[in-house]
């Protein structure tokens, strides 16, 4: 079986992409290619990434634009007074990449978010489904499965776990799902069945990948879950000291959570290294 892991980057995420990179150890099996899309130029990530992982020839960097371009419906994703920014278009663009590249299984990751115990979502045989349990969040996230799928939520178990796995053969089936029931095409249809929500009083709309992916596999296939217990931080490195052996996931949530602004306390300096690193590797070494 060939494992593509798929990770979005967003403008101010690339630190936190070569963080959790460092970790890969913790993924099992580890992905046989890693391809990053992203919004920042192609050579100034691959600058960074060499800066680190200059023997790793697994990484591909790949443009935003470049499957904006072959999917031209991904344009309904993106709204420039939208205050969470491009949130909402990276949820399309990862589901883009499954459509359009050939893995036998996708690994989709999400940069801020990286595992400190060993997560083996293969086994070669079923998938493990990182998951929260007896957790929901939005609704819009549950109505948009049983509109756009025609199934209803699987588990009281949350998805939303900044991980998932999924059979390149099960998104083709759940995009065709989406095509005959909305009778639309697919990233137009999706999008249609999810309803606006209010959100620091604007109108917005709140979809999940994961929980979409999520209930669709486990719709299809039998299943195994790993339970996240996340420690999350979000305004500096000193944080992390607080983390205990409980603890099988970091996550970064950025001093803005959602919205626009300066999310991440990782910044590229000049010289295409990540500030803080150091800092953050010396207090994992002496909790991990």
């Amino acid at each position: 079986m060939y494992i593509t892991r798929v990770m979005t980057v967003g403008a101010q995420r690339l630190g936190n992409t070569v963080i959790s990179l460092l970790f890969d150890r913790y993924i099992a099996p580890v992905p046989d290619k890693t391809i990053i899309l992203t919004c920042l130029p192609v050579d100034y990530v691959q600058k960074v990434l060499n800066h680190y992982f200059s023997n790793r020839s697994d990484i591909e960097v790949r443009h935003d634009s470049e499957l904006e371009d072959l999917y031209p419906d991904i344009k309904v994703w993106s709204d420039p007074r939208d205050i969470r920014g491009a949130w909402l278009k990276q949820q399309a663009l990862k589901m883009i990449a499954l459509d359009h590249f050939d893995s036998d299984i996708f690994l989709i990751q999400d940069p801020d978010t990286f595992c400190i115990k060993t997560y083996r979502y293969f086994d070669g045989n079923k998938l493990y489904l990182l998951s929260m349990s007896n957790t929901s969040q939005y609704e819009s996230y549950y109505v948009a499965i049983e509109k756009a799928l025609g199934i209803p939520r699987q588990t009281t178990s949350c998805f939303v776990t900044e991980f998932m796995p999924v059979f390149k053969q099960d998104w083709v089936r759940c995009r065709q799902q989406i095509e005959a029931i909305t009778k639309q095409p697919w990233l137009v249809g999706l999008l249609d069945q999810v309803p606006a929500e209010e959100f620091k009083f604007r109108q917005v709309k709140w979809f999940s990948e994961y929980e979409l992916l999520g209930n669709w596999t486990m719709y299809n296939r039998e299943v195994g879950f790993v339970e996240q217990v996340r420690f999350q931080f979000n305004s500096s490195v000193e944080q992390l000291k607080n983390i205990n052996s409980s603890y099988n996931c970091i996550c970064d949530k950025g001093p803005n959570g959602q919205t626009r602004g300066y999310p991440s306390i990782f910044p590229i300096e000049d010289n295409y290294t990540v500030r803080g690193l150091d800092q953050i590797l010396k207090i994992l070494i002496t909790k991990i």
